[in-house]
């Protein structure tokens, strides 16, 4: 059985791909490690076998990171809205029961607009 790395690092370890394939942009607070382990993870399975394919497993391990990351934005939002909302209820202490539940029932509108929050 022939090794699946063998292939990656056949493709990868020529110079002129890899000055095709830019490097993703980590934002303030990621983790360029965990983007690392995910791109070797997700290429090891891909196995690309041609330079075309190792561009087309590139641009998967970076949407793939996109994703997670816009997972990440949207909890921290939805969380952002909550802490804002239960912030109100224990300073003002002027929501009862029922209008906390419908102030809170507008969190996950964050989901669909999340210019509620600027």
């Amino acid at each position: 059985m022939e090794d699946p790395t063998q292939n990656l690092s056949a493709i990868t370890s020529q110079p002129e791909l890899l000055d095709f394939l830019p490097r993703m942009t980590m934002f303030p607070g990621e983790d360029e490690n965990s983007f690392e382990d995910l791109r070797h993870a997700l290429m090891l399975d891909l196995n690309p076998a041609t330079p075309y394919e190792a561009t087309i497993a590139d641009n998967l391990v970076s949407l793939e990171w996109e994703l997670i990351r816009h997972r990440k934005i949207r909890d921290d939002l939805v969380k952002i809205e909550y802490r804002k909302v239960t912030s109100i209820v224990v300073q003002t202490n002027s929501l009862n029961a029922q209008e906390f539940l419908i102030e809170s029932k507008n969190i996950p509108n964050l989901l669909q607009n999340p210019k509620v929050l600027v």
